[in-house]
């Protein structure tokens, strides 16, 4: 069966659709964005009026280059890339967040820090974009345990010789190394064995209950977060239309 996608754009607040059409084939994400946001635009939609409220699964640097030339105003989660200038502040200054008090919203119940950025216009002028990072203290104990567990269990099947499930070893993968075992004798054929990559364990931990949020009109880290976690109410509105509906 070919595959039919359902695109659908919603009001923030009532979470009435107030777009939507079909189409084929695969198309991730960050592949439909620009589509959307470009059918939206031939439709007439006042898009100068319009903030696109999107998860990490869809901004990529050109998208948001596109929507700041077009004035559009965005609010979207973004992925912390490896060497990016917010894993960096991450890891340079990040434990000490939770020192400032007046980092803590107490509504969230996450600490925050906003710097800014500027990204330059095809016109060669500049606009401030607002790149907020959260911390979640609990979801970070959580995800710090559940990696742990991940980790050590996969590692202790291996080492005994047992068959591990293949969902499991690819989630643990990525913190597991396959090495010549140094106990090995010289004179028979290198023996494998594998090792828990400790460094690669230590990089998720520091990055994990992180959350970054860009956007060029929202300069509040609070109003941020509100405005993003409401995205809850829409997703479960789709998966209702997606999933329940005959």
């Amino acid at each position: 069966m070919p595959q039919l996608n359902l695109a659908t754009v919603l009001d923030q607040l009532t979470g009435h659709i107030v777009y939507a059409f079909a189409y084929n084939g695969s198309i991730n994400d960050r592949g439909s964005y620009s589509y959307i946001y470009e059918r939206m635009k031939q439709y007439g939609f006042p898009m100068d009026q319009i903030m696109l409220i999107s998860d990490r699964g869809y901004p990529s640097n050109a998208m948001l280059n596109k929507l700041i030339n077009d004035d559009m105003a965005f609010l979207t989660g973004c992925p912390i890339a490896v060497g990016s200038n917010e894993e960096k502040w991450i890891f340079a200054q990040g434990r000490e967040l939770e020192r400032r008090t007046q980092a803590w919203d107490r509504v969230h119940r996450v600490y925050s820090h906003t710097f800014t950025e500027s990204w330059q216009k095809s016109n060669k002028t500049t606009v401030k974009v607002y790149s907020h990072l959260f911390y979640d203290p609990e979801r970070a104990q959580a995800v710090r345990s559940n990696l742990n567990s991940l980790v050590v269990q996969v590692f202790d099947e291996l080492s005994h010789g047992r068959k591990v499930d293949q969902r499991l070893f690819q989630e643990a993968r990525p913190y597991l190394n396959e090495v010549v075992d140094p106990k090995g004798s010289q004179h028979q054929t290198p023996k494998k064995v594998w090792v828990i990559d400790q460094t690669a364990v230590n990089r998720t931990a520091d990055r994990a209950g992180w959350l970054n949020i860009k956007s060029n009109v929202v300069e509040d880290p609070s109003v941020a977060i509100d405005l993003y976690r409401l995205r809850g109410l829409i997703e479960q509105g789709f998966d209702q239309l997606k999933n329940q509906l005959p």
